[in-house]
């Protein structure tokens, strides 16, 4: 158990760095992104197990005309968007094809379940310590 302490504080650590590290990224991407109204135009089908999830694939137009279609990295269930329905986009001009819906699932959802999960082995490991009989 001595050792337990240290393996919970430098899991709950290494988490809780790479929490930033996306947290830095998503903050880098919306503040260089472009936002422009994209339209969702199919909800594709994810099964994982003996459950399923839906993906929603937007098409948009970019400032210079330009068509994009993508599909977001996030699937919900039920799906949190609809077909048909119109959502904010998040866009880099030099890659568009990497756009984001602008929402808090696409963008912080990463940034909650690992920042999460560090914090609770970093709880664990550091309640360790007030602890003398370990």
């Amino acid at each position: 158990m001595k050792i337990a302490k240290y393996i919970f504080l430098t899991i709950g650590s290494l988490l809780l760095i790479g929490s930033y590290f996306i947290y830095k990224n998503t903050i880098d991407f919306k503040n260089n992104a472009i936002t422009t109204k994209g339209t969702v135009i199919e909800l594709i089908r994810v099964t994982s197990d003996n459950s399923y999830t839906y993906k929603p694939k937007v098409i948009f137009q970019t400032k210079t005309g330009k068509t994009i279609q993508f599909t977001s990295a996030t699937s919900t269930n039920p799906p949190s968007y609809k077909k048909g329905e119109e959502v904010e986009v998040l866009y880099l001009e030099k890659k568009p094809e990497k756009a984001r819906i602008n929402g808090i699932a696409t963008l912080w959802l990463g940034v909650i379940i690992i920042g999460g999960i560090g914090t609770v082995f970093f709880l664990i490991g550091f309640s360790f310590f007030f602890f003398k009989n370990f």
